[in-house]
């Protein structure tokens, strides 16, 4: 507005004083306005003129009505980039969640090693301790990728925890941005010091440092995504969390359920000294074992999945349970909620890379630019040990067109049908334990709602 009402000034005072007669050629002056108005009114007469002056007029009505529209988009867009720079400071403060509506929670946090301790307990004073409910996404957007409407998923307040019944055991690792701790959970109407309090193996998850707004946030948006995603034998399961908006902590917590197995990259470069590859060329279509040789791989105890570290060797049967495993935890994804199914699986094909290089480093020897690598038609070499099946059907995955990629639901039948005529008893019993997980899963879920009632009843 400011520039505006200078401009217009200007003007206004180079009008006057181009116009303003001096008192020494008045006379002359108004002696050339006749003459002017005469010749224009001679000019006017003839019809190409007219014409001209009003071509003229309008061209000159039309930039000044540019103008205008020039001036006010760009005081527009200026204040929007205020308004998206207020927006980024204000979201960065803390995760978006959802306060319950006095609901009594059933679990909660206190470590067993003095530092984290201390983090833990130690009071925070938060410029928000209430985010804003999350909107309602609007039906246009229903349809998109999960990934691209995460500000309109909302935080489930049932899966809001406490922080007196869960104590940190150990620390076991890291990502990008989070670090993973072994956990116990017990239920809220007993106490630590009892004899024989019934507790469960959890893992509690937390960003790396909670001072960095942006790994609080991913925290955030993992546990909200999450809390859509409901139980599968292959798929992680959620117990619960601890939210900075619930409670005066500085961090997030996600607590999941503790799956003993560890970490399969690890798992597969330790074993590479022992691995047996079983399976020669293709016949009919299908991988033909160089002997009869199955063996069970996963066994359970105490409702926590394991991977037999006395195995005394690791055979091409494993690899193709670890794929076709996962691959269905991947197919039962794309059903709840959208996700992007076609990026991922170019994801599940770096995965199988992964699993049939025992663990090698995909992409390690490129040192330029990757993408521009594998636009020009570059792929993953075969790993040593893979069956030209497999590897044929990985850079199926890698398609530049992601419609010519398989969907999860091929990618589980093709290990299926592979698996089941190299090593069908390995198959039955890869189905068998899977569906045992399913059952734990569900005893899981009831455990904690009945530390949940039990709690309700202990404080009544």
């Amino acid at each position: 507005m400011k520039e505006l009402i200078f401009i217009s000034l200007t003007s206004v005072l180079i009008v006057c004083v181009y116009t303003y007669p001096s008192s020494q050629n008045s006379e002359a002056l108004n002696e050339h306005r006749r003459i002017k108005r005469s010749s224009l009114a001679d000019l006017l007469k003839d019809e190409t003129i007219r014409w001209r002056v009003f071509i003229f007029l309008i061209l000159y009505g039309l930039f000044v009505i540019l103008s205008a529209v020039v001036f006010i988009l760009f005081k527009r867009y200026k204040a929007i980039q205020r308004e998206n720079r207020n927006n980024r400071a204000s979201s960065e403060s803390t995760a978006r969640f959802i306060r319950p509506q006095e609901r009594i929670s059933f679990i909660s946090l206190t470590g067993s090693e003095g530092d984290i301790d201390e983090i833990l307990d130690r009071p925070v004073i938060r410029n928000n301790q209430v985010s804003d409910p999350v909107p309602e996404c609007p039906n246009e957007l229903k349809s998109l990728p999960i990934h691209e409407r995460m500000n309109y998923i909302p935080y489930d307040q049932d899966m809001e925890i406490d922080k007196k019944n869960l104590r940190k055991m150990k620390y076991l690792g890291a990502g990008c941005f989070g670090s993973v701790y072994l956990g116990s959970l017990k239920k809220s109407a007993s106490n630590w010091e009892d004899e024989g309090v019934p507790t469960l193996k959890v893992a509690i998850k937390n960003s790396l440092h909670s001072q960095i707004p942006s790994e609080e946030i991913l925290i955030g948006e993992e546990l909200r995504l999450m809390c859509q995603i409901k139980k599968h034998p292959n798929v992680l399961a959620l117990v619960g969390a601890v939210t900075p908006s619930f409670s005066n902590m500085r961090q997030t917590f996600i607590v999941t359920e503790f799956v003993d197995c560890g970490d399969l990259l690890q798992f597969l470069q330790n074993r590479r000294d022992i691995f047996f590859n079983n399976l020669s060329d293709s016949e009919n279509g299908y991988m033909k074992p160089k002997s009869a040789r199955k063996r069970v791989f996963f066994k359970r105890e105490e409702h926590i999945p394991i991977i037999e570290d006395s195995l005394d060797s690791l055979c091409t049967y494993d690899l193709l349970s670890f794929a076709y495993q996962i691959a269905s935890g991947m197919e039962y994804l794309t059903r709840v909620p959208k996700f992007t199914e076609k990026s991922d699986v170019w994801s599940f094909g770096v995965c199988l890379y992964e699993i049939f290089s025992l663990g090698d480093i995909p992409y390690k020897s490129v040192t330029g630019d990757l993408i521009k690598y594998l636009n020009d038609g570059n792929r993953l070499e075969k790993p040593e040990y893979c069956h030209k099946d497999v590897y044929n059907f990985m850079t199926l995955c890698w398609s530049i067109d992601p419609l010519k990629r398989p969907r999860f639901l091929k990618c589980m039948r093709f290990f299926e049908e592979h698996l089941g005529e190299s090593a069908y008893e390995l198959l039955e019993t890869v189905d068998r334990k899977l569906g045992i997980e399913a059952e734990n899963q569900r005893k899981l879920e009831e455990w904690t709602k009945k530390a949940e009632a039990s709690n309700q009843e202990f404080l009544l």
